[in-house]
């Protein structure tokens, strides 16, 4: 499973339009991007707390509404080529991309999650082509649980970053929790690991992957996918 990460970071500014269609074009089995919400409730596809990184400006994501974040250009300090890439939301994500392609929402805790805010991400999935091809993660498990209560069926990952001390100890708690997958960072991972999430019948799907020497080192391993910037260089490892 290849999955590009915040569509295709490293092809174009992560988590926008242009990143979404470069990955299309790498040929991508899925798609990662980040989940934040904005003041009115509203799910749209950022990463970072403020927007200092991507447009220069302090702005929090939740201080504005969806409207007012349409107006920030988050393309330009990338190059000329992407001046005016805006935030999207969540259901233009959806819209955008081909139904044959996967989605992974990656829910930001930058602020707290409420239930509403679960409600209208569920929602927007379900009116661009459904929820079935969503895999929801998220390195809390009450916010993995909240989404398995709403949506019953649902897909879910937990999200391992490198600061977990018990991976595997994770996995079995995201096994309880009835995880489609545990998604942790490349240096957590052992064959140990591996072998545990088989054995629960969940993936294991390794973040972010951008070496083809580390590529070919966790397929060894049995590693199920990998999330990468440069989806076009796991296609050549690949062949």
């Amino acid at each position: 499973m290849i999955i590009g990460h915040r569509g295709a970071a490293g092809l174009a500014p992560e988590n926008t339009e242009a990143a979404f269609n470069a990955a299309i074009r790498a040929g991508v089995d899925a798609v990662e991007f980040d989940v934040q919400f904005t003041a009115d409730g509203w799910p749209v596809v950022f990463h970072d707390e403020t927007l200092e990184r991507m447009a220069g400006v302090t702005a929090r994501i939740r201080d504005y509404s969806e409207a007012v974040l349409q107006g920030f250009d988050i393309g330009f300090r990338s190059a000329p080529a992407f001046r005016g890439e805006r935030i999207i939301a969540v259901r233009d994500v959806a819209a955008l991309v081909p139904q044959k392609i996967e989605l992974h929402a990656e829910i930001k805790d930058n602020d707290p999650v409420t239930e509403i805010h679960l409600k209208r991400l569920l929602d927007a999935f379900e009116k661009y082509g459904g929820t079935g091809r969503v895999i929801f993660s998220s390195p809390h498990e009450d916010t993995i649980s909240d989404i398995r209560r709403m949506l019953p069926g649902a897909r879910t990952a937990l999200l391992l970053f490198p600061s977990v001390r018990f991976p595997t100890d994770a996995a079995r708690r995201a096994a309880f929790l009835g995880c489609f997958s545990v998604n942790p960072d490349a240096g957590l991972i052992t064959p140990e690991l591996v072998e545990i999430c088989h054995r629960h019948h969940m993936q294991v799907y390794a973040f972010t992957v951008n070496e083809r020497g580390m590529m070919r080192k966790l397929a060894r391993m049995g590693v199920n996918g990998f999330f990468t910037d440069y989806p076009d260089r796991f296609r050549e490892v690949e062949a």
